[in-house]
C-alpha cells in the first residue's frame, strides 16, 4: 500500500516542522564564524552600521551616499546589529531568517496549491537545494525579496477565496520594491498574465479592495522614492535607474558575463534532480486537469521568473535564486505523480528523500566555511594587525575595500581604491597605484588574494 495514502494530515505536519527545524539548524549554526565576503556583503553590513548612526533615509558607504538599493533590507539589518550587536551573526540573521521563513511558505503554499503530499516533496527539495541554503547563510537583499514576493503570490492565490487578501498581497509587493527596487514588482507580472490567461483580470480590477491594496502598495513604496529624487534628482536616478536596472539589462556591467546557459548550469550543480524536469509532460490527464489553475499558475511563475533573467545582460549566480521556488514545486508535482502511481512501497524513495535533506549540514559545515571564506580569515587576520598602527595610510587593492571599511572603521581615517592594477616586476612587493609604482620603501602584506598596500610615512 502507498505510504502517502496511509499518512494522515497529522504526520505530514510533523514531518514538516521536522524539516524546518533541520534547514533553521543548517542556516544559523555558525553563521558568524566566517569574516564577511567582498563585495556585496560586507558593503551591505557596513550601509547597516551606517543606519545605526543616522543615516536613515539616505544609504551611506565610503564617504559618500549609496544610491543603489532601496533601504529596508539595511533597517532590519541595523535593527539585527542593534539586537545582537555588530557582527558577522547580526548581518547574516536577516538573510538566514528569511531563508527559514520561505521554507515554511514554500510549503503551505504547495499545500493550498495541490495537497499536503505534494507539499512534503517540495519543503524537502527546498531543505536539500544547497544554492537556497548558500544564500540564507550570506548577508544580502536576495532571500529576502524571495521571501516577500513568495508571500506576496501565496496572498494572491488566498484571494481567488477571499478578496481581502489582496492588501497583504499589494503591502508585501511595495516592501519587495523596498527591498531591491523595480525587482520587487516581478509578483504583480506575474499575477497579471495569469489573470489575462484565465479571464479574470476586470473581475479581478473591478473589485474595491484590489485598488485598496494597490493604493496600500503605493503608500509603501512611493514617499521614500519621492523623498529621494526631490533631495538629489538626476544623481539619484542615474545610480538607482539607469545604471542599476537600464544598464545592468542591456550590458555585462563589472565583468559578469556568462554563456546563454549560464544559469541552466548553475541550477544542475545545485539542485541535480531538475533533469527530471522533462518528465512533466507525462504527469496523468487527471492531475492535469484537477489541478489546471494551480499547474498554468506554477508555470507562468516559472517561466516569467526564468525568462526576465536570462533576457538580463549582466550575469550573476545569485540573479536566479527567484526561479529554485516554484521549480521545486514542479518537480514535487513530477515526483508525486511517479510515487502515486507506483505499484511497489515507495517507503525506500521517501527514505532518499529525507536523506537528501541531510545534505545541507554536511556542505554548511565543511564546503562554504572552509573553501569560501578561508580567504577572509585570513584578510580579516591581517587588517585586524595594521589596525594598530594608526599613523599610516593604506592603499587597499579594490576588491579588498568594502572588507578593510568594515573592519578597520573607524580606525583607518582614509581609504583608496585602486580600481584596475598590476604587479610591477618581480622582487619589488608593491602594486602598481595610478600606473606608477609607490616610493621605494613601501611594503605589501598579500596573502591568499588579500592585498593591502602600506605606504610608510
Amino acid at each position: 500500500m502507498n505510504i502517502f495514502n496511509r499518512w494522515g494530515e497529522k504526520k505530514f505536519d510533523i514531518l514538516a516542522v521536522v524539516l524546518i527545524v533541520v534547514f533553521v539548524f543548517a542556516c544559523f549554526w555558525k553563521l558568524g564564524n566566517c569574516g564577511l565576503a567582498d563585495w556585496d556583503e560586507a558593503i551591505y553590513a557596513e550601509i547597516s552600521r551606517n543606519v545605526l548612526h543616522g543615516h536613515f533615509f539616505t544609504l551611506f558607504w565610503n564617504g559618500a551616499n549609496w544610491f543603489q538599493k532601496p533601504p529596508m533590507a539595511f533597517w532590519l539589518q541595523a535593527g539585527a546589529f542593534k539586537l545582537f550587536g555588530v557582527s558577522e551573526f547580526s548581518a547574516r540573521f536577516v538573510s538566514a531568517t528569511s531563508g527559514v521563513i520561505l521554507a515554511w511558505i514554500t510549503y503551505i503554499f504547495s499545500r493550498k496549491l495541490f495537497n499536503q503530499k505534494i507539499a512534503i516533496i517540495a519543503l524537502l527539495l527546498f531543505v536539500s537545494d544547497t544554492f537556497l541554503l548558500f544564500y540564507s547563510r550570506f548577508g544580502t537583499t536576495d532571500v529576502l525579496v524571495a521571501c516577500l514576493a513568495t508571500a506576496a503570490l501565496y496572498f494572491f492565490w488566498l484571494s481567488e477565496e477571499r478578496k481581502t487578501w489582496l492588501y497583504p498581497f499589494f503591502l508585501l509587493i511595495g516592501l519587495a520594491v523596498m527591498t531591491k527596487g523595480p525587482a520587487g514588482l516581478s509578483p504583480l507580472l506575474i499575477i497579471i498574465i495569469y489573470l489575462i490567461i484565465t479571464r479574470q483580470f476586470l473581475s479581478y480590477f473591478k473589485n474595491i479592495h484590489a485598488w485598496i491594496g494597490i493604493l496600500l502598495m503605493l503608500v509603501v513604496m512611493l514617499p521614500w522614492h519621492i523623498y529621494m529624487l526631490e533631495k538629489f534628482g538626476l544623481g539619484f536616478w542615474q545610480q538607482y535607474y539607469s545604471y542599476q536596472i537600464v544598464l545592468r539589462s542591456k550590458v555585462a556591467i563589472e565583468g559578469h558575463t556568462g554563456p546563454w546557459y549560464f544559469y541552466l548550469q548553475s541550477i544542475s550543480r545545485y539542485l541535480p534532480i531538475v533533469i527530471f524536469l522533462p518528465l512533466f509532460f507525462l504527469v496523468p490527464k487527471e492531475t492535469v486537469k484537477k489541478y489546471q489553475n494551480p499547474i498554468i499558475f506554477i508555470a507562468l511563475w516559472l517561466i516569467v521568473q526564468f525568462i526576465t533573467i536570462q533576457s538580463v545582460a549582466t550575469k550573476i549566480e545569485w540573479y536566479i535564486l527567484p526561479v529554485h521556488l516554484p521549480l521545486v514545486i514542479t518537480l514535487a508535482v513530477i515526483i508525486f505523480s511517479i510515487i502515486s502511481r507506483s505499484k511497489i512501497c515507495v517507503l525506500p524513495t521517501v527514505f532518499l528523500l529525507l536523506l537528501t535533506a541531510l545534505i545541507p549540514l554536511y556542505r554548511t559545515t565543511r564546503w562554504r566555511e572552509n573553501k569560501i571564506y578561508q580567504t577572509n580569515k585570513i584578510c580579516l587576520a591581517t587588517y585586524q594587525s595594521l589596525a594598530s598602527n594608526q599613523n599610516r595610510i593604506y592603499y587597499l587593492d579594490g576588491y579588498s575595500l568594502p572588507t578593510t571599511i568594515f573592519y578597520l572603521q573607524p580606525k583607518m581615517a582614509y581609504y583608496y581604491e585602486t580600481g584596475d592594477y598590476k604587479k610591477i616586476p618581480i622582487g619589488m612587493k608593491a602594486l602598481i597605484k595610478d600606473q606608477k609604482p609607490l616610493p621605494i620603501g613601501s611594503s605589501v602584506v598579500s596573502d591568499a588574494g588579500c592585498k593591502v598596500v602600506e605606504q610608510i610615512n
